[in-house]
């Protein structure tokens, strides 16, 4: 019984050490295959996630994509865009006021100079600074889409473009170029791509 004992107990230690050196190989080669993915994760930037980042929150797409120098170029640009569109519409409403008082002393209804931010205009010239206004505050407000946009479609291409070859293999050259038509020089630019190997 004594034999079967230590017989056991041998087999208990020598199975808890098997256990512990294949797992813990396991464990390395898990550790190991997730350092790999991680780094290729690190190397490559998602386009997907810099398309929908710049979507979502202007400028993020630019930060992620590690161009930190355009975020003040795009806020200042949508900065500049928003207290325009802001100073437009505030025009737009003390108009639209001034109208609206006009037209009711025009009807016959109770007029309240109070009221009216321009007593000294003609009901026209209201209308048309108000229709000016409104125009010029649409427009801004489309322009800014715009800029969202351009920024949407930069982060974009970066994240596309930090994978690009830029070895040396592949040039561009712009030259200027010279030749004769009819027996009259003429001048102009050529583009020369080289491609070596």
């Amino acid at each position: 019984m004594q034999f079967c004992k230590q017989i056991m107990k041998k087999f208990i230690y020598f199975f808890i050490f098997l256990t512990f050196v294949l797992f813990h190989n396991e464990i390395n080669a898990q550790n190991d295959t997730l350092a790999v993915k991680k780094i290729e994760k690190k190397k490559l930037n998602s386009v997907t996630k810099a398309t929908w980042l710049a979507t979502f929150i202007p400028g993020a797409g630019q930060i992620y994509n590690k161009k930190y120098w355009k975020v003040p170029i795009l806020y200042t640009g949508l900065g500049v865009l928003g207290y325009f569109i802001y100073e437009n519409n505030q025009l737009y409403l003390d108009f639209k006021d001034s109208f609206d008082q006009k037209y009711n002393r025009s009807v016959g209804l109770p007029y309240n100079a109070a009221n009216d931010p321009f007593p000294f205009l003609r009901m026209e010239t209201v209308r048309l600074n108000r229709d000016f206004s409104a125009r010029n505050r649409n427009f801004l407000i489309i322009i800014t889409g715009l800029v969202h946009g351009l920024s949407i479609l930069d982060a974009h291409v970066d994240a596309h473009l930090k994978t690009f070859d830029i070895s040396d293999k592949l040039t561009l050259k712009i030259e200027p170029y010279q030749d004769y038509l009819y027996n009259s020089p003429f001048a102009g630019v050529s583009l020369k791509l080289n491609w070596r190997k």
